[in-house]
């Protein structure tokens, strides 16, 4: 009963309080999603950073603006990235409502059960990231701010092609609009260490070209 209560607060907090602002006019809520690559190499680590700022109808920054908080989910598909494990480090911290004692970021299905919000059908899993903060002292930091940093491992042997990882808001704190974009990334083909020929195994005849390397 407890947890439920706390979850319509909750709701109610992030969702319909207004925001503080002495502009009196209407802020967008801006994240970033920066990519150490847009092209993946299968096997590799991918580092994505997310920028949070906030901006005025005539674009330009505010720094000091505070807020209740903001909601946001990055969909992916577990079939070609695996996420790496999310660490306190890895997030900013102040105001953070996550999952569990140890209170990190949601990990779950990503499907129309659940009300799918990207539209796009390959998106399998969402990570889930909320700050909240009464009384309008979110984040109390000045923008821009980076507030989470996550990694995948790219799988192997995928077909070469393009993927998606795709970001929503679930909330913007009240008052605020929304702006952010997907990443489309290129899957490069699949290419064994030490595959000197490029034909996608290692064999003697990679070794020759290694010696022969070697001696050159």
């Amino acid at each position: 009963m407890k947890n439920i209560f706390l979850k319509i607060i909750t709701t109610f907090i992030i969702c319909y309080a207004i925001p503080c602002s002495s502009q009196g006019s209407t802020l967008t809520k801006k994240i970033e999603l920066i990519p150490d690559s847009l092209e993946l190499t299968q096997g590799r680590i991918l580092s994505i950073r997310a920028i949070y700022s906030v901006y005025d109808e005539n674009d330009q920054l505010i720094e000091d603006d505070l807020s209740t908080g903001i909601g946001l989910r990055i969909h992916f598909d577990s079939s070609k990235f695996d996420l790496i494990e999310i660490k306190n480090e890895d997030f900013f911290e102040y105001g953070f409502l996550g999952d569990g004692e140890l209170n990190l970021p949601k990990v779950e299905e990503d499907n129309d059960e659940l009300d799918k919000n990207d539209d796009d059908e390959n998106t399998d899993k969402r990570i889930l990231f909320q700050w909240v903060v009464l009384g309008n002292y979110w984040p109390f930091q000045t923008l821009p701010l980076e507030i989470f940093k996550i990694r995948f491992k790219i799988k192997t042997k995928l077909e070469p092609g393009e993927t998606n990882i795709n970001l929503t808001d679930s909330s913007t704190g009240g008052g605020y609009l929304f702006s952010g974009e997907d990443l489309k990334f290129s899957i490069l083909p699949f290419k064994p260490i030490g595959d000197f020929n490029n034909d996608e195994k290692v064999d003697n005849i990679d070794t020759l070209i290694l010696i022969k390397h070697l001696a050159d």
